[in-house]
């Protein structure tokens, strides 16, 4: 992501806040590119295990917060009517601290008391079942505990004025597609009518589509599940994050980034280094003299950070691949696949773009 700079060309003709501002905006640059190399070290190193890739770092630079009454007027000051309230954003580590934020939040809109329950239909698929016997033990209490991450839930809670996330390719051309943030406009039996967020905004509407996804238990069992595409937004994972610009967000750190570039991800989404802050646990934080430094109101999180150094090396290729046949080519992918060990299942339903 690129920070926002000034204009001018002649520091003589700044002002001393113009000048603060373009400090804090290099200082961050510099420090969230030193993240993503994994070369922020220094006194700003805890330690490092370079066998797992991990870091435990401290990040100056980024208000930080440790009450949820706070994060939320951080990122959501007037709640609802909040300026740009669309280009705000909080980021977590796992799928269920995302769960968590979308509820809270949801419960701020102003037409949560209007807000339906969407129910899913569930089938068992590939499954020899002549007497409905399983049919019968799935109940909608059996059903509720399916979930996947890249599947809608059996119970779809959702009101006006929500945002969410689209979670398959509907139409590339409308860029109704997955990872698509959109907000709601209505909500009827059969569709959700949704309009994109942008600057030129689309409406189109959400039918109920089918998924398919495994079950926990044996893999032998494929469930099909009819249900809208849509997740709520306020809140999405580091890792669905990636692509996504925004005027604010608020990382959650309270449980680290566990991958590689998370950290860099999370820290990256803005452009202004001050629409930026971080909610952590108070155990989480260097205060004062345990930094060793003068100022005793100095307040740092530390953090995870994971990076690879050989994902970061670039890859010499000696192949000419443009004297290469077709079948060559096939083969070649065939070996790299292979090398991956990479499933089909697992892009089931997946259309990569």
């Amino acid at each position: 992501m690129r920070l926002l700079g000034l204009s001018s060309q002649n520091i003589e003709n700044l002002t001393p806040e113009q000048i603060l501002f373009l400090t804090n905006q290099r200082d961050y640059a510099e420090m969230i590119t030193k993240i993503g190399e994994g070369k922020w070290k220094g006194n700003n190193l805890i330690s490092q295990d370079e066998t797992q890739g991990t870091q435990e770092i401290t990040v100056p630079n980024v208000y930080c917060i440790t009450n949820l009454a706070d994060a939320i007027d951080f990122i959501y000051p007037e709640r609802f009517n909040t300026p740009h309230f669309t280009s705000r954003l909080i980021l977590a580590s796992t799928n269920n601290q995302v769960d968590e934020w979308n509820h809270q939040i949801q419960e701020l809109n102003p037409e949560i008391s209007n807000a339906k329950e969407l129910l899913s239909a569930d089938i068992l698929c590939e499954v020899d079942d002549p007497h409905g016997i399983l049919k019968e033990i799935l109940c909608p209490q059996v059903l509720h505990t399916f979930n996947k991450n890249n599947v809608p839930q059996h119970v779809l809670k959702l009101c006006v004025g929500d945002v969410c996330i689209i979670q398959r390719n509907l139409s590339k051309k409308d860029a109704i597609t997955n990872n698509t943030r959109v907000r709601i406009l209505s909500i009827s039996k059969f569709c959700v009518h949704v309009q994109t967020l942008g600057v030129n905004p689309k409406r189109a509407a959400i039918p109920r589509i089918r998924f398919k996804f495994r079950l926990p238990f044996g893999q032998s069992y494929q469930l099909r599940r009819t249900q809208f595409p849509l997740r709520l937004a306020y809140c999405m994972s580091i890792n669905k994050s990636q692509g996504q610009e925004c005027d604010a967000t608020l990382l959650d750190l309270r449980l680290p980034p566990f991958a590689h570039g998370h950290l860099y991800v999370g820290l990256s989404r803005v452009r202004n280094s001050s629409n930026v802050a971080i909610f952590t646990e108070s155990s989480s934080l260097l205060i004062g003299s345990r930094m060793g430094t003068a100022e005793q109101g100095d307040i740092l999180p530390i953090t995870t950070n994971v990076i690879y150094p050989e994902l970061l090396t670039p890859i010499n290729i000696t192949v000419n691949l443009a004297e290469q046949t077709n079948d060559e080519l096939d083969n070649l992918m065939q070996h790299i696949h292979s090398d991956y060990n990479v499933d089909d299942d697992d892009f089931d339903g997946v259309t990569m773009i």
